[in-house]
C-alpha cells in the first residue's frame, strides 16, 4: 500500500467501524447508503473520483460487468489501496452496484453478466457516443483479437508477462503511448527487460528475468505463471536482449479503425 493511500483507508475504518457486519445482522442498507458510507470517501459522493479513488464514470468503468464490479468490491484491490468489503450482504452488494449504475447514468440495471453492458442508444450522436463505441470495441480488441491480454492485464484480468495497463493514461502521454505501441523495443519498462538463454537441453528462449546474482537468476516461462531458478553455469548462453517480448508489428498489423479503437480504450485507463 502506498503512503498516500494509508490516510483515507484509516479514515474509512474509523468512520465506518463495523457497519457492514451490523447491517448483516439487521435490515440491509440501501445501495446508496452503502456507497455513501464506504465508497464516497475515496470515489467521491457522485463517483467522480478523488486523489485516493478512481473515477467510476469513465467509459471503461461503465463497460464493466456487474460481476466484475462485485468481485472488486468483495476482494478489494490491495495493491491500489482499496480494502475488501467482504462483509457486505448479497442485497447490499447488488444494491451498491445498482447505485453506481445510476451514478453512471445507466439506471439500476439488473443482473451481473453481459446484460449489464449499456445498450447502444441509436439516437445518441456526437463525439461522446463515438468515443464510447470506440472504447468498448477497444476493450474487445485488447481482450481478444489484438492479443494484448495474453501478456498485459487490466481490471485484474489478463497476463503477467508484460506490465499491467491499469492507470496507463496517468503514466504515459498520448505520444508516448503511440511510440510504445509502434516501437515496443525503444523503451522497455523497468523490471520487464529480457535475456536470451539457451537452457539445459538446448532450447533457446527470450524471457523476463529477476533476482539475478553472479551465480543464478530466475526466468519467467512463456505463459507467465512460473519463475524457474537456473544456475548460470548450466546455461549454454545468456545475453541481455535489446528487444521487447511484444511483437514489433503487434499494433501496426491492426486496421486503422482497430488502432483508433484500441488507443481510445487505453487512453481511458486512469
Amino acid at each position: 500500500m502506498t503512503p498516500r493511500k494509508t490516510l483515507p483507508i484509516l479514515l474509512l475504518v474509523l468512520m465506518t467501524g463495523m457497519a457492514p457486519a451490523r447491517a448483516q445482522e439487521g435490515a440491509p442498507l440501501s445501495g446508496e447508503r452503502v456507497f455513501q458510507l464506504f465508497c464516497a470517501v475515496c470515489h467521491g459522493p457522485a463517483g467522480k473520483g478523488s486523489p485516493f479513488g478512481k473515477n467510476l464514470l469513465t467509459p471503461v468503468a461503465r463497460s464493466m460487468s456487474g460481476a466484475d464490479m462485485e468481485k472488486i468490491i468483495l476482494e478489494g484491490r490491495p495493491e491500489k489501496g482499496m480494502m475488501s468489503f467482504s462483509t457486505l450482504g448479497k442485497e447490499e452488494l447488488k444494491g451498491v452496484v445498482a447505485h453506481v449504475r445510476i451514478l453512471q447514468g445507466m439506471g439500476a440495471l439488473e443482473g451481473t453478466g453481459a446484460e449489464d453492458a449499456p445498450a447502444t442508444d441509436t439516437a445518441t450522436t456526437g463525439t461522446a457516443a463515438t468515443d464510447a463505441a470506440h472504447t468498448t470495441e477497444g476493450q474487445r480488441l485488447f481482450e481478444g483479437a489484438a492479443g494484448c491480454a495474453t501478456c498485459h492485464s487490466v481490471f485484474l484480468r489478463g497476463g503477467t508477462i508484460g506490465p499491467s495497463m491499469d492507470q496507463l493514461a496517468l503514466r504515459m502521454r498520448a505520444e508516448e503511448l503511440r511510440e510504445a505501441l509502434t516501437e515496443p523495443s525503444k523503451t522497455i519498462t523497468e523490471g520487464y527487460g529480457t535475456k536470451t538463454a539457451i537452457l539445459p537441453g538446448g532450447r533457446r528462449v527470450q524471457a523476463r528475468y529477476r533476482n539475478e546474482t553472479p551465480e543464478t537468476l530466475q526466468l519467467l516461462n512463456e505463459t507467465g505463471d512460473l519463475w524457474t531458478t537456473y544456475f548460470k553455469k548450466d546455461l549454454q548462453e545468456l545475453v541481455e536482449s535489446p528487444n521487447s517480448l511484444m511483437p514489433a508489428d503487434a499494433f501496426t498489423r491492426l486496421t486503422g479503425p482497430e488502432r483508433t479503437a484500441l488507443m481510445k480504450f487505453l487512453a481511458t485507463l486512469d
